[in-house]
């Protein structure tokens, strides 16, 4: 049994990173944002870097993602790889319970969703797939972060 319990945190200023990305996205989306549940935006220098480390195992996938304001309403968005074909079906467990958690509060669970890239592909050229949480982003939010914990079995 593998124990996998990581946070990846990203403590920011919230408005100057949101109003950032915000202009960007909203350049390259304009009309299609929300035509159905998810969309896709490329990757930019803003998005956040993160990774899936089994112990004993080594880095099973890594991927960049980001959350940011759309329509009124917060939306996260990522691109990600498997690493290790040997851990790929707990990997995904891990990111089916995966949470993006604001300020200690779950916004968005699991981010299978993210865009899935070949092992050699670049993650900084790829486009990343959004959703929104459904929500409006709370006045005075500082602090994003995901977490993963669980146990599995390999």
């Amino acid at each position: 049994m593998v124990e996998c319990s990581e946070s990846f945190n990203q403590g920011f200023d919230m408005i100057r990173s949101v109003s950032l990305l915000l202009a960007t996205v909203a350049g390259l989306s304009a009309g299609s944002a929300f035509a159905g549940p998810d969309f896709t935006v490329p990757v930019d220098k803003d998005f956040w870097e993160g990774d899936v480390t089994w112990d004993g195992f080594g880095k099973g996938y890594e991927f960049l993602w980001i959350l940011t304001v759309m329509k009124d309403q917060m939306v996260v968005c990522g691109a990600g790889k498997y690493l290790d074909a040997s851990n790929r079906a707990n990997t995904v467990e891990v990111l089916r319970k995966a949470k993006v958690k604001l300020d200690g509060k779950t916004i968005l669970t699991d981010l299978t969703f993210f865009t899935k890239l070949p092992k050699a592909g670049d993650l900084m050229s790829a486009k990343a797939t959004c959703r929104s949480t459904g929500m409006a982003l709370p006045k005075g939010a500082k602090h994003v972060e995901i977490e993963f914990s669980g146990r599995y079995r390999f």
